[in-house]
């Protein structure tokens, strides 16, 4: 969709065949649309917040809901639930402090996301159902928590941009082992990236270094600085 304005946060919908993004083509805050991941058609309004900053993360794997944050002016960003269909959103998380980046387990029971309660971000999971409290996945400090496929890793990203894994186990109960680092990451503010579905491999979103430019020097009538 060639639109001159800023297009972000692409996600899939569950059979591919819908893309849900963050634009500011109606709002300069940002709301959530959609379009064919086909090229065809026009882009469709999914969400508009009334405070902006509204983003889809994840989408269920039935396909039926998204899971989105959004702005308020009292709550700052919660966490919402929305109605792929009929477009009806339901708060989840929602409290005094700034929730976000929410991400669906593989079976659909489990919520990951952050958030700031204890004065920086902290990744957290809480089931769907009334069957246990959220539990804490980082240790000291992190974001933009995600599943492997399998539902056996929690992936998130540590304050000094490294990548991070926990070892999670959802079956009889919800638990989590202490996180292992990976790898480190250019900390350039937020680096998207995600897990291919074999868990095996990272895509990153970072800066491309560019090489040195050197230098060209021109002089002009050399032939005279000879005949001296």
């Amino acid at each position: 969709d060639l639109d001159p304005r800023n297009d972000y946060r692409p996600v899939w919908s569950a059979d591919d065949q819908t893309i849900y993004f963050t634009s500011n083509r109606l709002s300069p805050t940002g709301d959530i649309h959609s379009k064919s991941s086909s090229g065809t058609g026009t882009a469709e309004l999914v969400y508009r917040g009334e405070g902006g900053m509204d983003v889809l993360w994840s989408v269920s794997p039935d396909g039926a809901t998204g899971w989105l944050s959004a702005r308020s002016g009292e709550t700052d960003l919660d966490i919402l639930r929305i109605d792929l269909e009929s477009l009806e959103t339901e708060a989840v998380v929602q409290t005094p402090f700034r929730e976000n980046a929410p991400a669906i387990s593989p079976d659909g029971r489990w919520l990951v996301y952050h958030s700031n309660e204890s004065g920086r971000n902290e990744v957290f999971v809480q089931p769907l159902a009334d069957d246990g409290g959220r539990q804490q996945i980082s240790i000291d400090g992190g974001t933009l928590g995600r599943w492997t496929r399998n539902g056996r890793e929690i992936v998130f990203q540590a304050p000094d941009g490294r990548l991070m894994a926990a070892e999670v186990t959802l079956e009889p109960t919800f638990s989590a082992g202490i996180p292992e680092g990976l790898f480190d990451l250019e900390n350039y503010g937020w680096p998207w990236y995600d897990v291919t579905p074999d868990g095996n491999r990272f895509l990153v979103n970072q800066p491309i270094e560019q090489p040195g430019i050197e230098s060209l020097t021109l002089v002009l009538n050399w032939a005279s600085e000879l005949e001296r």
